[in-house]
């Protein structure tokens, strides 16, 4: 199974804080290895934690699913089926380096 898709992370930094959280919505689609079926859509509400280092070069992002998510698959001469599913689900965290951004209101 491949999927594949887009979330907006969207947040305040509050003032005094390196750590802030949220929801990013996620919406994609995808396919399987078995060609006779596809999948239609797939959402998942996922959660972020976003700690930023004091210097403000990297961020530690931690990012899982919120347990709300669905999958819709259809095969042929069947009806489209959804059924709970997780995008990702991962309490590692994943350091990433942070760029100058300009265009913040």
């Amino acid at each position: 199974m491949h999927i594949s898709g887009s979330g907006l992370f969207s947040f305040t930094l509050p003032a005094d804080h390196l750590t802030v959280y949220g929801k990013a919505p996620f919406l994609g689609g995808g396919t399987v290895s078995d060609a006779r079926c596809r999948i239609l859509g797939v959402s998942d509400p996922l959660q972020f934690e976003i700690t930023f280092s004091e210097d403000g070069h990297t961020a530690s992002v931690i990012l899982g699913s919120a347990g709300l998510g669905t999958i819709t698959v259809q095969c042929p001469e069947m009806p489209p089926a959804t059924i709970p599913f997780a995008v990702a689900w991962d309490p590692d965290q994943v350091v990433v380096p942070v760029s100058a951004y300009s265009g913040c209101p």
